[in-house]
């Protein structure tokens, strides 16, 4: 029955990925309904997939993987999307893939790798997550698109001070661990 919950959670994870492809349809069908829809269920099912699991204590590892997989794979996507359609600068997306590459690094140095979880989350990087997960809403609906720029300048420095926190962190921590060894 526990292998039926997780597999229902990791699908639950999954299904970002054919929706982000059904989203980036739409988009380039201008289903502007449509779009608010499927993006939102895209939010939905990354909002509870994690908490469904922490709150049936049926968290996986291969569950903590899939999720900023999936996660990266829609945002990742949706920046190409606004790249191609000169929506969004590809400062924007260099910068999204800098900060996921950085994610992974310092989980690694971290030594989740080794743990159940095998990455580092934060407060702040969740709350950059969620910016990054915001910038599609941002887009496509009109009267927030004039804001994009804005927003994404705001959303390029919460990444800068993620980065900054988490690799000062992860030096402190080693610094730290070496010194009382």
């Amino acid at each position: 029955m526990e292998l039926i919950k997780k597999l229902s959670i990791n699908t639950l994870t999954l299904l970002r990925v054919p929706l982000t492809i059904l989203f980036i349809l739409l988009f380039i069908n201008k289903n502007n309904v449509l779009q608010l829809i499927v993006l939102s269920l895209i939010i939905l099912t990354d909002f509870i997939d994690g908490r469904i699991a922490r709150k049936l204590c049926i968290q996986s590892k291969l569950g903590s993987i899939l999720d900023p997989y999936c996660d990266l794979f829609f945002v990742l996507c949706t920046s190409i999307l606004f790249n191609i359609y000169n929506l969004v600068s590809i400062t924007y997306t260099f910068i999204l893939i800098f900060k996921f590459a950085e994610f992974n690094i310092t989980s690694y140095y971290a030594g989740m790798s080794s743990n159940k979880i095998p990455f580092m989350f934060d407060k702040v990087g969740r709350v950059v997550t969620a910016l990054y997960q915001g910038v599609p809403f941002v887009v496509v609906i009109p009267f927030l698109s004039q804001y994009c720029s804005a927003y994404i300048s705001f959303l390029i420095i919460g990444t800068l001070i993620s980065s900054t926190l988490r690799i000062s962190n992860l030096i402190h921590t080693k610094v730290y661990k070496s010194y009382n060894e």
